[in-house]
């Protein structure tokens, strides 16, 4: 499994948690003292999750390329700007 703990795995660039834990405190620290068995349920789950089929709604779609097209900058979407940062930042890092 990819996944090696709460805070490590699926991500190459950027470090990501398995799962929101909308900034709850007590849901944070469950995961770090959970055992790695403990968490295999949950790892399951989420590549149960994760590997359900999705379909693209083609009218959003457009709208985003549109924008994307154009620089990106608008209602929070990443930027070009911001991916040839990261993909440096990864390049240089690894």
């Amino acid at each position: 499994m990819l996944l090696m703990s709460y805070d490590r795995g699926a991500y190459l660039v950027l470090r990501s948690f398995v799962m929101r834990t909308h900034r709850s405190k007590h849901q944070r620290e469950a995961f770090k003292r959970a055992s790695a068995e403990q968490l295999e349920p949950v790892f399951e789950a989420l590549d149960t999750l994760g590997n359900t089929k999705w379909r693209v709604n083609k009218k959003v779609l457009s709208i985003v390329d549109k924008i994307w097209a154009n620089g990106g900058r608008l209602a929070d979407l990443v930027d070009w700007d911001d991916v040839s940062y990261l993909c440096s930042f990864h390049l240089r890092n690894n």
